[in-house]
């Protein structure tokens, strides 16, 4: 596993950034508290410290090979206890991604419901319609196909790495900066 203090910085780096952002957004005084934009806020704030305490708990424990020989001492071999390891690590970034795709999927069908009442059927459609929708009646078209990318990976994730395309044919998903594109 790479050097886990340098993935703490980094990932406390971004949670830094983050929160720097957050509070500049939420001084606007157009906002209220209970307004729904702002919920995109704590919901992130959320997976971003989950995704930390997780790298940081792997650090004081499944680094240790003491941890390993009080908790899990069948498992006695170096190798075999750094693919566990690595195994919780895949495990624990999948479940961030999860979470935070569906925090950010969940306010988006909210936030359609309250600037286009009753479209895409009440925005429960399927969620790339909702998004779509939502997107272009803000003239935000730019970011559908970051939404797109994320939606095949969180779809990737739910059929086990299995990609399934309704017409059959294979995609390729190039991701570039922020510009994410299919072919």
């Amino acid at each position: 596993m790479a050097d886990i203090n340098q993935d703490i910085a980094a990932w406390e780096e971004l949670i830094n950034k983050y929160l720097a952002h957050r509070d500049r957004v939420a001084k606007a005084p157009s906002l209220h508290c209970s307004d729904v934009r702002l919920a995109l806020y704590g919901l992130t704030g959320n997976a971003l410290v989950t995704g930390l305490l997780t790298l940081k708990m792997v650090r004081t424990t499944l680094l240790s090979n003491e941890w390993w020989d009080i908790n899990v001492s069948y498992v006695k071999e170096l190798p075999k206890r750094q693919h566990q390891t690595d195994e919780f690590v895949a495990h624990a970034k999948i479940g961030v991604f999860v979470l935070f795709f569906s925090f950010y999927e969940s306010i988006i069908r909210v936030l359609l419901r309250a600037v286009l009442p009753g479209a895409c059927n009440n925005a429960f459609d399927a969620f790339a319609s909702v998004y779509n929708c939502l997107l272009t009646h803000l003239n935000l078209k730019q970011h559908i196909s970051l939404l797109d990318f994320a939606r095949t990976i969180r779809n990737l994730i739910h059929n086990n790495g299995v990609y399934l395309n309704k017409s059959g044919k294979d995609e390729t998903l190039l991701f570039s900066g922020d510009c994410p594109t299919f072919r």
